[in-house]
């Protein structure tokens, strides 16, 4: 999430996302692990925040999905109100909720359930609905820029063998394995 006056905590936490994507890029195993902490705390930093900066973070990630204004969601709210009694929710929506209107062939599980109400081709989805297809893209953006670090990285490691660098970052992708596998151990009891 992008803050206008990033402060120091901020700038740290950007350059220690970029040093552990170096470490973790190098192995399968290390990528899987980095992929899912990371996307968990996207997840927990996307549903915190207001929406105006959820709505800037997804059009950013290339998900420019229409927020509905009043009128509009005023056109199909009894719709709305008959799908979300239909799941068998406490409170139906109001004119206040947020909803966005989604190609329908991007949520096809909550098509397929019927969790939606679709018209000509869109899906109207309430703000909670939408988090799984920024996760998604968050998690296929970070995945492809993992194996372009890790391209760059090999060829930039192979062209400068003084650099101290490369085994630093060797030394946290095993500290990573042995802690890996030691909880792994702990997990499972060995004799």
């Amino acid at each position: 999430m992008r803050h206008p006056q990033a402060s120091e905590v901020v700038i740290k936490d950007i350059i220690s996302h970029f040093v552990l994507q170096l470490v973790y890029c190098t192995t399968v195993d290390l990528k899987k692990w980095f992929l899912s902490l990371e996307t968990a705390l996207f997840r927990y930093r996307f549903i915190i925040e207001q929406p105006e900066p959820q709505r800037a973070l997804m059009e950013e990630i290339g998900l420019s999905y229409k927020a509905l204004s009043g009128s509009e969601l005023e056109n199909v709210l009894d719709k709305l109100v008959l799908v979300s009694r239909s799941l068998g929710a406490q409170s139906p929506p109001t004119a206040s909720d947020i909803f966005h209107m989604v190609p329908f062939e991007e949520v096809p599980e909550l098509v397929a359930s019927r969790r939606v109400f679709i018209s000509k081709g869109h899906a109207y989805i309430a703000r909670n609905q939408v988090f799984p297809l920024v996760a998604t893209r968050f998690r296929s953006l970070l995945s492809k820029a993992l194996t372009l670090t890790n391209r760059k990285w090999a060829t930039t490691t192979a062209e400068q063998e003084t650099d101290p660098l490369p085994p630093i970052v060797e030394a946290i992708s095993s500290t990573y394995l042995v802690l890996h596998i030691s909880s792994i151990r702990s997990l499972v009891r060995f004799p």
